[in-house]
């Protein structure tokens, strides 16, 4: 079955909080605008893989932390 990674905004969320980073400043730090991150975070919106490596890397953490992968059916 084919699967489809995509942001896990609660666990993005999360780790943001836990390293102490306020919206703005991991947006700033990725290069995008607070709100996209925003609605990433309220899973209102996907994001590219791109941009999903970039958070993991300014998060420090595997890029499987921040991601799930659904059954393309369900995306």
């Amino acid at each position: 079955m084919l699967c489809v990674v995509t942001p896990n905004g609660a666990a993005i969320r999360s780790i943001r909080t836990l390293c102490g980073l306020s919206l703005r400043r991991l947006a700033q730090l990725i290069g995008r605008d607070p709100g996209y991150l925003s609605r990433i975070e309220a899973e209102q919106r996907g994001a590219a893989d791109e941009t999903l490596r970039d958070i993991a890397k300014a998060l420090k953490v595997p890029l499987a932390a921040i991601t799930r992968e659904l059954p393309r059916d369900q995306e």
